[in-house]
C-alpha cells in the first residue's frame, strides 16, 4: 500500500541516510550461520510465493550478533544530528582520509566523470574500490544514500568557496572547514526537523524546553533497536527511473540499489526527480518482498527477520510491555 500522507521516496532514503548519522553499533563479529532458520516445508521462502522468487541457496540466513554491554550496547556515532555520516565519527578519519589533502577547506570528492553533473563531483574511492564517506555498514550504502553524502559534501565544499570570496584570507583553511562543517550540520538539523519529522509526525513540533545539561545524552535503546526500523517498510520493490521530463526510462530493483557507479550514471538530479515523482510505501508492518529476500555482500538478507531477531539479541521487552512502562 503507498503512503496515505503521499509522501515521496526522498523521505525513504532520507531516514536511511540520517539513521547512519546517530546510531552505529558495534557487532561482535561472530557470525552465526543458522540465525535465521527456514522452514523445510515452505515452497518458496516468502511465505506467499512471490513470482519470480526463489528459495535462498540455504536453509538458514546468517547472522551476526551485537556487542553487549551492561544489557546495552556501544554507540560509536554521537547522538547528536551532527554529520558523523558524512564527517567521521573521530577527527583522524576525517583528516587523513576525507578532507581534500590539497584544499583542507574542502571535503575530499572525485571530478573525473566527463559530465555536466560530474563537474561538481561524486564520492571518492578508496584503494579498495569503496567509496570514502564518514561511516556507513556494507549493507546500508547504496546509490539513494549515496545521493545524499554526495549532495552534502558539495553543499560543503561550495560554502567553502562562497566564505573565500567574501571573508579572503582573513581566516585559515581549517577555520574555513569548521564554518562549513557548521553549515552542513545546521541544513541537516533544518531539514529533520522542520520539514521531515512534521510529515512523519503529521505535526510540527513544538519548542522543546526540557533541556538538562547534567544529562549523558543518548538514544533510548527501544528507539535505537525497534522503533528506528520503520523505514524497512517504507521501501518498495522497484523505482522509475526519471528523464527531465518526469518520463519514466528504466526501472530500478531494490535488490540492484548496490550496483557500482549508478550514481554516476543517473546524475543527482536525476536521482532527486525520481525519488520525488514516487510514492513511498505505507508505514505499516509490511515489507516489500525484496526486503525478505535480496542479495547483499554475497548473503541472502532478510530484513523482515533481522528486525525481530536484532530486537530478541539485545533484549528487547514485548510492545505492550514497553507502552505499560
Amino acid at each position: 500500500m503507498k503512503s496515505k500522507r503521499k509522501s515521496s521516496h526522498l523521505m525513504t532514503f532520507w531516514i536511511d541516510f540520517l539513521a547512519f548519522d546517530v546510531i552505529k553499533s558495534i557487532e561482535t563479529g561472530e557470525i552465526y550461520n543458522n540465525g535465521v532458520l527456514i522452514p523445510s516445508d515452505d515452497k518458496f521462502y516468502l511465505s506467499y510465493g512471490v513470482e519470480n522468487t526463489t528459495s535462498p541457496p540455504k536453509p538458514a540466513l546468517q547472522y551476526n550478533r551485537t556487542y553487549s554491554v551492561s544489557h546495552g550496547t556501544i554507540n560509536e556515532a554521537t547522538s547528536f544530528i551532527d554529520g558523523s555520516s558524512i564527517y567521521g565519527l573521530n577527527e583522524t578519519n576525517l583528516n587523513l582520509t576525507l578532507r581534500d589533502p590539497v584544499d583542507l577547506c574542502k571535503m575530499r570528492m572525485n571530478y573525473t566523470v566527463d559530465t555536466a553533473d560530474g563537474k561538481f563531483g561524486y564520492l571518492p574511492r578508496g584503494k579498495d574500490g569503496q567509496y570514502l564517506i564518514g561511516h556507513l555498514p556494507t549493507r546500508g550504502g547504496h546509490v539513494f544514500t549515496n545521493l545524499f553524502h554526495t549532495i552534502f559534501i558539495r553543499e560543503h565544499n561550495r560554502k567553502c568557496d562562497e566564505l573565500r570570496q567574501k571573508y579572503g584570507n582573513s581566516l585559515t583553511d581549517n577555520e574555513y572547514f569548521q564554518e562549513a562543517r557548521k553549515w552542513v550540520i545546521a541544513l541537516l538539523q533544518v531539514v529533520h526537523y522542520r520539514e521531515y519529522l512534521p510529515i512523519i509526525m503529521g505535526t510540527t513540533l513544538s519548542t522543546y524546553t526540557a533541556y538538562n545539561s547534567t544529562l549523558t545524552p543518548g538514544l533510548d535503546y527501544f528507539f535505537a533497536t525497534a522503533t528506528f526500523r520503520y523505514g524497512h517498510s517504507e521501501a518498495s520493490d522497484s523505482y522509475q527511473i526519471m528523464n527531465q521530463n518526469g518520463e519514466p526510462e528504466s526501472i530500478l530493483m531494490l535488490e540492484n540499489l548496490q550496483l557500482p557507479d549508478l550514481l554516476e550514471i543517473y546524475s543527482v538530479p536525476t536521482a532527486v526527480l525520481s525519488l520525488s515523482l514516487q510514492r513511498q510505501e505505507e508505514l505499516d508492518i509490511l515489507y516489500s518482498d525484496f526486503m525478505r529476500a535480496h542479495t547483499v555482500g554475497g548473503n541472502f538478507t532478510d530484513m523482515a527477520s533481522i528486525d525481530h531477531l536484532r530486537s530478541r539479541d539485545r533484549g528487547m521487552p514485548m510492545y505492550n510491555d514497553v507502552r505499560v512502562n
